[in-house]
């Protein structure tokens, strides 16, 4: 691509999330490290976005054979499933650990 050419609006709308969220990430690790409450909350956020966003592409994989003439693509499924683990888990256990913490503290009350 030539110097001075626009990026694509896709390329553009990549590149505005990445430099978005990207700052959020370092933020809520450094908070999380510390172990201040702000690190909690962003980062159950973050792992929220990020596990959608696996989601998301999950469906896309389901409905394409449906939608164009593209066969499944069960490979690719797999390894999106298996990557999307990696922030499905955290954060499925980061809403548990709330909620028990939850129904502990009313119980105290």
């Amino acid at each position: 691509m030539p110097v001075g050419t626009p990026l694509p609006p896709a390329e553009l709308a990549v590149l505005i999330a990445d430099l978005l969220i990207t700052p959020l990430w370092v933020i809520s690790g450094v908070a999380l490290w510390q172990r201040r409450t702000l690190g909690y909350v962003v980062g159950t956020g973050l792992l929220f976005q990020a596990s959608m966003l696996f989601v998301a592409l999950l469906v896309f994989f389901i409905l394409q054979p449906f939608i164009t003439d593209a066969p499944f693509p069960a490979e690719d499924f797999v390894a999106i499933f298996a990557m999307g683990a990696v922030c499905s888990v955290p954060f499925g256990l980061t809403v548990r650990g709330v909620a028990q913490k939850s129904i502990s503290g009313e119980r105290k009350q």
